[in-house]
């Protein structure tokens, strides 16, 4: 019967999405690990204890750059056809989003890259990846929300 509400299940997909989300967190320290060429002799509960605090501030971080970078162009335009008094350009003013965003985004793949790995490693070895995948997501969320932006 559909009209009957389950919450057990919402609850089982939001522990089942959190296992997946730590699975995924340990493939990236693994695959860290693998190309700095270190060995991880940690504990298995700091392990799992580092990845659950990964989980929720990336998660964090996700909403709030998600947010600058794609949503706030699209609620500035729905805010500016319904309140035509309201300047759209003050929600989307490029010239904060986008560095904030980009600032966000730096220090979360500065702190993945700092803490997941067993040792820490040198600034110098992963400051490239970590400016080239600054570089890609902003510009690809730009293109994202330039492109849907004609359509809200």
């Amino acid at each position: 019967m559909t009209t009957v509400r389950r919450g057990e299940v919402a609850g089982v997909g939001v522990l089942l999405t959190i296992w997946f989300a730590l699975g995924g967190v340990d493939s990236v320290r693994v695959g860290l690990n693998r190309a700095y060429d270190i060995k991880d002799n940690r504990s298995l509960l700091a392990v799992y204890g580092l990845h659950i605090l990964v989980v929720i501030c990336g998660a964090l971080v996700f909403v709030v750059v998600g947010y600058l970078l794609i949503l706030a162009p699209i609620v500035g335009t729905f805010a500016h056809r319904f309140l035509p008094a309201f300047e759209a350009h003050l929600l989307t003013l490029d010239a904060v989003r986008y560095p904030a965003a980009a600032v966000i985004l730096t220090a979360a793949l500065f702190g993945a890259h700092t803490f997941l790995p067993a040792p820490w490693i040198r600034f110098s070895n992963m400051w490239p990846g970590v400016l080239i995948t600054v570089v890609a997501w902003i510009g690809l969320a730009a293109a994202f929300s330039f492109i849907w932006r004609p359509w809200c």
